[in-house]
């Protein structure tokens, strides 16, 4: 079962897409896991971006 809560945490989006595990994952992994969720092009038009 996948929860479907919705937590944010007030970080960056880069720290909020990998919470588990901030240290283990690349700029580039990040970058990939947001464009796996169809989430690059809406970050990348707010300000705060990554």
């Amino acid at each position: 079962m996948v929860s479907q809560q919705v937590h944010l945490f007030n970080d960056t989006i880069a720290n909020n897409i990998a919470y588990a595990a901030q240290d283990k994952y690349s700029r580039e992994e990040i970058i990939a896991a947001a464009k796996a969720a169809y989430a690059l092009e809406f970050i990348e038009k707010i300000t705060a971006r990554f």
